[in-house]
């Protein structure tokens, strides 16, 4: 499943974490563009 997160705060990494582990795409939205890229790289 495609799942988009909007913030990149602690409730919305650890939200992207956990989904992430369960094989699920994550997409990030941020304020700031680079935190949100590399959220995505590191969940995967």
């Amino acid at each position: 499943m495609k799942v988009g997160i909007i913030g990149t705060g602690s409730m919305g990494t650890n939200l992207g974490k956990i989904w992430a582990e369960k094989g699920n795409e994550i997409f990030f939205g941020s304020r700031d563009p680079i935190r949100a890229k590399n959220l995505e790289d590191v969940v995967g």
